[in-house]
């Protein structure tokens, strides 16, 4: 099995119950990006996030992942790490448990570096043994990226994983992620904020589960 290269989505649909929530004709993403996704609430950003990553079946078409020996593979839970709006967090836990507790779900073992580090660089130095129901909605989504960091994953899907910060921590998290990215991963970011198009090599627009514009940078 080759690394996975870039992710392909063809004739893609998905309904809750009657409705049609998603629907994408055509879209190829590839490692090195970061695809801002914009769009108001109900526009189907954490449907795409939900279906890349795997927790969501599409209705109609495909979500393949590409390797790189060419092959193509359905998308998978443990194919990507994901940052989700309510963070996902186990509040009794420390929040050094919950990153690591990432890890040890992930099937490929994650990132060996101490977890101190990866809460270093979200500026939470100092604060790995405090139980995470003890920390503000802003640190406890700091958490949820370094939990998603400390996966190493090939893919990484956040949704809103700035909402709860102010501007210098939005900075420090956009620059982490787009840092993934240049590394030579795949990151996904949904948002309402129109600001995380600054740190994105693409942006997808959506409304009504539909894809309006695909804006590359520069």
């Amino acid at each position: 099995m080759g690394e996975v290269i870039g992710v392909e989505i063809r004739d893609l649909v998905v309904r809750r119950g009657a409705t049609q929530i998603l629907a994408i004709r055509e879209l190829d993403l590839v490692v090195g990006e970061l695809v801002a996704l914009i769009g108001p609430s109900g526009s189907g950003k954490t449907t795409l996030l939900h279906t890349i990553c795997g927790l969501v079946r599409p209705d109609q078409g495909h979500v393949q992942l590409i390797e790189s020996d060419q092959r193509r593979r359905e998308a998978d839970l443990h194919d990507s790490a994901l940052v989700p709006q309510a963070f996902g967090l186990v509040a009794a836990l420390t929040v050094a448990e919950n990153v690591e507790l990432g890890r040890k779900l992930w099937k490929g073992g994650g990132d060996l570096r101490p977890v101190e580090e990866f809460l270093e660089v979200v500026g939470l130095d100092g604060l790995a043994n405090r139980l995470v129901r003890e920390l503000s909605g802003g640190q406890q989504q700091r958490v949820a990226v370094a939990r998603a960091l400390a996966v190493g994953p090939r893919i990484l899907v956040a949704d809103e994983p700035t909402s709860e910060l102010d501007a210098g921590n939005r900075e420090r998290v956009m620059e982490l992620l787009l840092g993934h990215a240049k590394a030579g991963n795949l990151v996904l970011v949904a948002a309402h904020d129109q600001t995380i198009t600054e740190y994105a090599t693409t942006s997808l627009s959506l409304a009504d589960g539909e894809l309006v514009g695909v804006e590359a940078a520069g």
